[in-house]
């Protein structure tokens, strides 16, 4: 699983907590007036050596200590608590994102030679996308009630933060976009085609996981989903 952002904001209108993976507006909520933050990734605030699920468990429920993919039958008899306030998971879609990711790989600190022989190294290693993030997080949350915790879409993240916190914070896209900087004078719809002529196997691996991850998805805006009021 790819880190995932934690703002925590206390406002006039009410207390929340917004989980938000790399590529799902982390760096827009930077510029946000939240209260703290921190990132879940694979160290723990005491510096030891965990996992990303087992670091969103630790946050997002009381009794953690309950693993995320127990079978459902045995969840059924303790149900997980809420620890936090108002729980709120930012997302976008799965092939989006993922294609922003090989691109966010190739614009920050890319050792890519031009060779597109070698656009799988990007596209497997770049740290910004996970092909598991929903149904991981779709088998932590599946049991829980709908008005427990929200899920709302990045194009309308400026919207809800308007709305629960009474400020504007300005979205410019130019400034949060590393499509300029692809090397070797590429465009963003060259690199995505090399990937699938160059690497074919890997890019239909990587759709199949994105279908399922699209249908996780679909379960968790259906059940949580922000309904934009």
């Amino acid at each position: 699983m790819i880190p995932i952002k934690v703002y925590h904001y206390k406002t006039v209108v009410r207390d929340f907590t917004i989980f938000a993976p790399l590529k799902h507006g982390t760096r827009w909520l930077s510029y946000t007036h939240y209260t703290n933050h921190t990132t879940l990734d694979k160290h723990n605030f005491k510096g030891e050596h965990i996992t990303i699920e087992k670091g969103l468990m630790d946050t997002l429920f009381k009794n953690a200590d309950n693993p995320y993919n127990i079978s459902k039958i045995k969840l059924k008899k303790f149900k997980r608590e809420i620890s936090i306030p108002n729980p709120v998971f930012i997302y976008r879609d799965p092939y989006e994102c993922f294609t922003k990711a090989i691109l966010t790989g190739l614009g920050i600190g890319s050792v890519w030679d031009g060779d597109p022989n070698n656009l799988d190294i990007v596209m497997t290693s770049n740290g910004h996308f996970s092909p598991t993030l929903w149904q991981t997080i779709w088998d932590m949350c599946e049991l829980l009630d709908d008005n427990e915790i929200q899920f709302v879409y990045l194009r309308d993240l400026s919207k809800f933060m308007r709305i629960n916190t009474l400020e504007y914070t300005q979205y410019k896209a130019e400034n949060f976009s590393f499509e300029n900087l692809i090397p070797f004078g590429h465009s963003k719809d060259d690199i995505i085609e090399m990937c699938k002529e160059y690497h074919p196997t890997l890019w239909n691996n990587f759709m199949i996981q994105i279908e399922k991850e699209t249908i996780a998805l679909e379960k968790l805006k259906a059940k949580f989903g922000w309904n934009g009021k």
